[in-house]
């Protein structure tokens, strides 16, 4: 049986089973609060970007159109052009 260091914040770090987890109302009730709340972190931040909807579509497009043998060599090469000159 395995167990796992779940960290909720920077504050906050346990061991779990990772065959009960699930089952501790506890601590899966403090999981979804979690989720919930990085869940609306993570979509005011797209919300606030709406250029990475169209970063991100464009280059699904690309690969979806183009379908490299090689996706992650493929994904350098599309976001290069977006680096930025130093």
């Amino acid at each position: 049986m395995e167990t796992t260091v779940y960290k909720m914040s920077e504050e906050d770090s346990f061991n779990v089973d990772d065959s009960t987890w699930e089952k501790d109302q506890q601590f899966f009730s403090s999981f979804l609060e979690a989720k919930d709340l990085e869940s609306g972190k993570l979509q005011a931040y797209i919300s606030s970007h709406p250029e990475l909807r169209n970063l991100l579509s464009d280059f699904l497009q690309h690969i979806l159109v183009h379908k490299p043998e090689d996706v992650k060599a493929e994904a350098k090469e599309f976001f290069e052009q977006y680096k930025q000159e130093s």
